[in-house]
């Protein structure tokens, strides 16, 4: 059918604020007294002892 959407290309919803500059993105938001940083440490040696 005519409405039958697999095969077609849709447009994504959030690209149109994407395109144009407007959206909002985490390192847009401005920096907060007492804001907590998260950093991801991975092993060099898993399963070592530590002594």
């Amino acid at each position: 059918s005519a409405q039958d959407p697999v095969g077609r290309p849709m447009m994504h919803r959030s690209a149109l604020s994407q395109a144009t500059g407007e959206a909002v993105y985490c390192d847009d938001l401005p920096r907060t007294d007492g804001e907590l940083f998260l950093v991801i440490v991975t092993s060099s040696r898993p399963h070592a002892k530590i002594t």
